[in-house]
């Protein structure tokens, strides 16, 4: 599990260990036991990007899709300047993408807090470990 934020800083990692203690390895190296755990809770958050390179070949696809049809008539109309800002709409909307990542804020009983990306299974191990 990686560290995005909290007592420990900004970087680093968290897991579980064979002996059932949450070792919390930033800015410093602090082991808990579930029942130094205040409170867990998690949240899915999805993040929209652009990809340049989805963008290039959604045009070029895009242009090709033209040219095959339309023959030389396409290649010009793709070329012209509602013949490009259609391309350029879309070739936006393909070229987004979202990412979803899931993260558990843990508070612990010595006032201290860390924010985790973990992976499904993670926040489920977590969850568990502090009930």
């Amino acid at each position: 599990m990686k560290i995005i934020s909290g007592s420990f800083g900004v970087e680093g990692s968290a897991y579980i260990s064979r002996d059932n203690y949450l070792v919390v390895e930033g800015a410093s190296k602090v082991i808990y036991s579930p029942d130094k755990i205040k409170s867990v809770s998690s949240q899915k958050v999805k993040e929209k990007k652009f990809s340049l390179f989805r963008f290039l070949l959604a045009a070029a696809v895009l242009c090709i899709i033209l040219w095959v049809f339309l023959g030389f008539i396409g290649l010009l109309v793709f070329t012209s300047f509602f013949g490009i800002a259609i391309a350029v709409v879309l070739a936006c909307l393909v070229s987004f993408y979202s990412v979803s990542k899931n993260n558990v804020e843990v508070k612990f009983l010595d006032e201290k807090s860390v924010v985790l990306e973990c992976s499904p299974g993670g926040v489920k191990k977590l969850t568990q470990f502090a009930g």
